[in-house]
C-alpha cells in the first residue's frame, strides 16, 4: 500500500508543478502601447475611441482550450518521464 500511496503523491507533486508553470503563462498580458520606463513624452497622445464590432471583454473558451491543451500535454510529458525512469529502474538497464 505504501508504494501506491507514493505513487499517488508523485502523480500530484507533477500536477502541481505543472499548474505552478502554466498559471503565470496564462496570465501574462502584453501592454497595447509599450513605451520605455521612464520615457517623458511632450504631448499626450489621444485616440479616438472606436467602437468595434464583434469585441469583448468576456471569457475567450479558445485561450482557454490552448492552454488546457498545454497543460495536459506537460502532465503526459511528465508522466511519460516518470514511467521510463521507473522502467529503467525495475529492468536494470540504469546499472549498465
Amino acid at each position: 500500500m505504501n508504494s501506491r500511496r507514493r505513487w499517488f503523491l508523485g502523480w500530484v507533486v507533477v500536477a502541481v508543478a505543472a499548474a505552478a508553470l502554466i498559471a503565470p503563462a496564462a496570465q501574462a498580458v502584453i501592454p497595447a502601447n509599450p513605451e520605455p520606463a521612464g520615457a517623458i513624452t511632450r504631448q499626450p497622445v489621444t485616440k479616438p475611441i472606436v467602437p468595434v464590432a464583434g469585441t469583448t471583454d468576456s471569457f475567450s473558451w479558445s485561450d482557454a482550450g490552448i492552454g488546457a491543451a498545454a497543460a495536459f500535454s506537460l502532465v503526459l510529458l511528465a508522466g511519460g518521464g516518470v514511467l521510463v525512469v521507473r522502467g529503467s529502474r525495475r529492468s536494470g538497464l540504469a546499472d549498465a
